[in-house]
């Protein structure tokens, strides 16, 4: 869990290498794909690629549990999928109208 709060924090602050090399390892990893989700889900949010960061996120919601953390941990990925639903929104003019 805390790996996925790094890869967020490394790609925040724009240091892409070594962000791209721990997502690499999260999806080699052997265990559950929700991991992997919340990852790619996490880089897009972090590039303001909110379009796919709302498709990756929005497909592991239901399985959050399975990652264990506490209640307020995942409800942050809850709160980062409605972020990039609501900034999408916001940059594709057809989505406003359609919403």
């Amino acid at each position: 869990f805390l790996d996925l709060h790094y890869l967020y924090a490394l790609a925040m602050a724009e240091r892409d290498g070594p962000a791209d090399r721990l997502f690499e390892a999260l999806e080699a990893s052997p265990g559950n794909g929700v991991v992997t989700g919340l990852a790619r889900g996490l880089l897009a949010h972090a590039r303001r690629d909110y379009v796919n960061a709302a498709v990756a996120l929005g497909a592991v919601r239901p399985y959050l549990e399975q990652v264990g953390g506490s209640n307020v941990q995942r409800d942050l990925f809850d709160r980062m999928f409605a972020d990039s639903v609501r900034r999408m929104r916001m940059d594709r003019p057809l989505l406003r109208q359609a919403a």
